[in-house]
């Protein structure tokens, strides 16, 4: 296979404005940005190298602030500290060499094929880890053992890297040193393993990865707690209904809930560790929540999609706005016929809003009065009954509802 055409980083209108706007004597095109570019896929982020310190650079990341848009702030610690520029419309860190040549930071880097370095405007590649005939191969080789054990996450992205890269795998001695290394995850930064598992799992390949991630090892390690091998054996399965509306017999829940869904698969692997410890992998507070009811209510979903009509109205209003995630996973962990689940969704568009959030029939005074009760435990029992009772479809109007009401006492 014939090496990447550097043509198109040399072409890039992007590359080009970067370069007039930061007017700095040594900036590199790094990472990922060189990789994906040299593979013809789009921008992603965009990761450069500038000679100087971090503080040196300052004036140089204000002006590609001011061009790509965005607020930067330093993240990290020295002498690893680098700029990031958030808010904008691509991800952007810009490193500073400090007594580093481009030569010499590229071979710190994880995999080979994001080794690779550009120099701004016109070149040339520099490929001191023989990262372009590994893009040519599509072959995910590690730099060096002792890169990914320095940097534990590395480890994990070497399978995120497979699912968001198509046709790439892992080189031989790579998967090795993987499978040796996977228990230093236990102590990696959650809130960055959490940004590489969400990656991981929103990517075509992602059924894929997630069997590579459980033959090495990495997703037990990934987890808060300790984690039988066993519990990770469904999930590729479930991923590869999730990632193709095709195999989904629910495209609609699909499109609404997916991406909740997907990480749903993750939490019913892991056990459904509490709220606090997935707290530490900074998903968004919508996306864990919706991802923790879905994985928690699979199973009861699966079972009223084949019951009673009352026992999916139930199950709509526990899982409230999570519903379209609940359904996603619930389907794609045992689909069956798909008349059922069909039907299940149709009730959520036609009633979700309905069911999820039922307008009492009768107010708590009025409740209260009927059964002579002083607000309390005992009255808020009441009105959830009733509440139920109107989910289930066995109360209708405010008669009914005066009448159970009174049967309770």
């Amino acid at each position: 296979m014939s090496r990447p055409d550097t043509g198109a980083l040399l072409r890039s209108r992007l590359l080009r404005s970067v370069w007039r706007a930061a007017d700095w004597p040594g900036l590199w095109a790094v990472g990922g940005a060189v990789r994906d570019r040299l593979l013809g896929l789009p921008w992603r982020d965009l990761d450069l190298a500038a000679t100087g310190t971090l503080e040196e650079t300052r004036r140089l990341v204000e002006r590609l602030a001011a061009l790509l848009g965005g607020r930067p702030h330093a993240i990290g610690r020295a002498p690893r500290a680098v700029w990031r520029i958030d808010g904008g419309r691509l991800k952007v860190e810009i490193w500073p060499l400090a007594d580093l040549t481009p030569e010499e930071d590229a071979l710190r880097r994880d995999y080979t094929v994001n080794a690779v370095v550009w120099r701004l405007p016109g070149g040339p590649a520099i490929d001191p880890a023989g990262g372009l005939d590994d893009l040519a191969s599509r072959r995910l080789r590690a730099v060096s053992r002792a890169n990914l054990e320095d940097d534990p996450v590395r480890l994990l992205r070497g399978a995120r890297l497979t699912a968001s890269l198509p046709g790439f795998r892992l080189e031989r001695t790579t998967l090795a040193w993987i499978r040796a290394a996977c228990p230093l995850l236990r102590n990696a930064p959650r809130e960055r393993l959490g940004d590489e598992l969400a990656t991981l799992l929103e990517s075509p390949g992602a059924p894929r990865a997630w069997r590579l991630a459980v033959a090495t090892g990495v997703l037990r390690e990934t987890a808060p707690g300790a984690v039988p091998s066993g519990r990770f054996r469904d999930g590729s399965a479930a991923l590869e209904r999730l990632t193709d509306p095709r195999k989904h017999p629910v495209p609609g829940a699909l499109r609404t809930g997916g991406r909740a869904a997907r990480l749903g698969v993750l939490l019913r692997a892991w056990g459904i560790p509490d709220r606090q410890s997935l707290a530490a992998y900074a998903w968004e507070r919508p996306l864990r929540e919706a991802a923790y009811r879905a994985a928690q209510l699979a199973d009861g979903a699966r079972r009223a999609a084949y019951g009673l009509p009352r026992d999916r109205r139930r199950l709509i209003h526990e899982a409230g706005e999570a519903a379209p995630a609940v359904l996603a996973l619930a389907a794609a962990l045992g689909p069956g016929d798909p008349g059922p689940w069909r039907r299940f969704w149709r009730l959520w568009r036609r009633r979700g809003a309905e069911l999820t959030a039922p307008r009492p029939l009768l107010s708590a005074a009025r409740i209260a009065r009927l059964l002579e009760l002083e607000p309390g435990p005992e009255l808020g029992a009441v009105i959830r009954k009733l509440l139920e009772a109107q989910v289930d479809g066995r109360v209708r109007d405010e008669a009914g509802a005066e009448r159970f009401v009174l049967g309770l006492r």
